[in-house]
């Protein structure tokens, strides 16, 4: 091989050497330009999601300092007096006024690390409660976040203000928080034996239910035999009712040995006896060791659509008895006085003072428009037509004849209503209340301090407004609900809601009930069988299949969607505001 040959093979060699390495220089070159250009946008992407959502969070921060600031503001005009209804509304309505975004100041941040926010009012409305509640507003925020180079806009939705309605006229059963030093029974509902109800139910503390509905003597409690509890949703479009529930699910024991005598009787009819203080101890909790904690569907009768548990801590806003009849009894003026101590056909349009130290008795037919009864022992209304806008008694209260009768047709027709057209009337009473042998038809609202008792009595709505109206009833003391229809077919019919700072005890055993409205109370035992009494029966023998679901249940509580606008119409007064409800954030966009 001749050195010229040498020397092309080496050329070329070398030459290929060259030009992969070129090639090889030009690959890493690209890649490395790609992977810097990679980086470095990854690096200005990530700054740009920082910024982001930094601009984000001072937007959240800017609804924040507005939520809170309008809340303040308003504690403060609102101070330790408190301002009436419309000043308040026209308090309420200058603030928001004052930061709309089109005139008003918005509110800004002190420069932040991470940039500033600005926010202002884009609009407000009142909030819907059954009707429009002008002291409390659903506010559209528009908050803006800025860091040095991004800029996000946010529309938040918030409430503000103060709540038109007490929280439990939206369940068909809700307990009260305790006012003094909390016992372990606060906040349970007690649901015996085969009561039906529609609605939802809101049980601060624990739920208990059980398949017999006890019927008291003063040493005994017969427990009877029928089926557990049915709660069924008030809407047909509701395929579940709701328990809001702050405690546990519980029933007794399996093995509990307290009862003192067990009767098998047949197969439909099974007593179990216990003492009455096993009874008063058990509705106090006094005993943990009876109970055992349960599911949903061992607690009701309907297991093929049972209720759904939502587990809360929710504070509910309640009703404030005292300071409502002291603000009421501030209002009333009255121009001329009354020392009948029987008040027949009174026609006036004058407020009026009742002057009578014994017993005052309203019947036939009265009407005025405010009055007041300060020194009176006991006040009654009999068989008439009562108006009245606004009524105060210092003293023990009566309605219908008294008589202790399963004949409805014996009872006292009564009819209590406002003295203004569409309005209901407002009784305010310092002292017990007893409506018992009556017929009640009303649109009334009574607020009292003593303990009420409902026996052997109908009461029924008087029709206004295109609707039917209620007896709405707020207590501080016990109620006791019993004895109405005993033994009969057809139920007392209660269209009402029933109020109380203390416990409230109902029986369907015996009696046959059916409320249409709800009840709302520190504790609650209902206590209720199924069945019809046959041939006239007044004993448990005479009970037609109490353990069927198919037999009527003697205790039913409906939920009354017209309570709200009752509620709202009946109690159109210029109460003093004293507490702001917290600001609440209900929608972001």
């Amino acid at each position: 091989m001749c050195k010229d040959e040498n020397f092309m093979r080496d050329f070329n060699a070398k030459g290929y050497t060259l030009i992969v390495t070129v090639v090889m220089i030009t690959v890493f070159t690209i890649a490395f330009v790609w992977l810097f250009s990679a980086l470095l946008s990854g690096a200005k992407r990530s700054e740009f999601r920082e910024e982001v959502t930094q601009a984000l969070e001072l937007a959240e921060k800017g609804m924040e300092h507005m939520k809170s600031y309008l809340h303040k503001e308003l504690v403060n005009r609102i101070g330790e007096e408190g301002l009436t209804y419309t000043k308040y509304v026209d308090e309420i309505e200058a603030l928001l006024q004052r930061h709309t975004c089109d005139s008003g100041q918005s509110l800004q941040s002190k420069p932040l690390k991470t940039g500033s926010y600005e926010v202002c009012i884009l609009d407000y409305e009142d909030v819907s409660e059954g009707q429009y509640n002008q002291a409390r507003k659903k506010v559209k925020l528009k908050s803006i976040g800025k860091t040095k180079d991004q800029t996000k806009e946010m529309i938040y939705i918030i409430e503000l203000g103060t709540k038109n309605i007490p929280d439990a006229l939206k369940y068909a059963l809700s307990t009260v928080n305790p006012k003094d030093e909390r016992k372990d029974s606060d906040g349970n509902i007690y649901l015996h034996g085969g009561i039906e109800i529609y609605g939802d139910i809101n049980v601060g503390n624990h739920l208990f239910t059980h398949p017999f509905g006890p019927g008291l003597t003063s040493h005994q409690a017969r427990w009877r035999g029928t089926t557990l509890p049915i709660l069924y949703p008030v809407d047909s479009k509701n395929q579940h009712s709701k328990i809001e529930l702050g405690g546990g699910l519980y029933q007794f024991k399996d093995d509990l040995d307290v009862f003192t005598e067990s009767k098998i009787e047949s197969k439909e009819k099974i007593t179990q006896t216990s003492s009455r203080e096993f009874y008063n101890n058990h509705i106090e909790w006094r005993n943990l060791s009876h109970y055992q904690l349960s599911t949903i569907d061992q607690m009701f009768a309907n297991t093929w659509n049972p209720p759904k548990v939502v587990h809360t801590d929710t504070k509910l806003v309640e009703v404030d008895i005292s300071g409502t009849m002291d603000e009421y009894k501030s209002q009333l003026k009255t121009a001329i006085k009354e020392t009948r101590d029987k008040i027949s056909n009174l026609k006036t349009r004058q407020g009026i003072s009742f002057i009578n130290q014994d017993t005052i008795q309203f019947e036939n037919n009265n009407i005025f428009p405010v009055g007041e009864i300060k020194n009176s022992k006991k006040v009654k209304f009999r068989k008439g037509i009562h108006q009245f806008d606004q009524l105060y008694i210092k003293g023990d209260v009566e309605i219908g004849n008294m008589k202790r009768s399963t004949n409805q047709g014996v009872y006292d027709a009564v009819t209590i209503k406002g003295f203004t057209q569409d309005r209901g009337a407002l009784l305010f009473v310092d002292g017990d209340v007893r409506i018992q042998g009556a017929n009640l038809t009303s649109n009334l609202t009574i607020y009292t301090t003593g303990k009420v008792i409902i026996e052997y009595s109908t009461i029924k709505g008087n029709k206004y407004l295109d609707r039917e109206g209620s007896l709405i009833l707020f207590s501080k003391d016990n109620i006791y609900i019993a004895n109405n229809s005993l033994y009969l077919d057809e139920p007392s019919e209660l269209k009402g809601f029933f109020y109380s700072e203390e416990a409230l005890e109902m029986f369907g055993v015996g009696s046959n009930m059916q409320i249409n409205g709800g009840i709302a109370a520190r504790r609650i035992t209902l206590n209720a069988i199924r069945g019809r009494y046959k041939d006239g029966g007044k004993s448990w023998d005479h009970v037609a299949e109490p353990m069927k679901i198919s037999s009527p249940s003697r205790l039913i509580i409906k939920y009354d969607e017209d309570l709200i606008e009752n509620y709202l119409n009946m109690n159109q007064s210029e109460p003093i505001v004293k507490e702001v409800d917290d600001a609440s954030l209900i929608d972001r966009k």
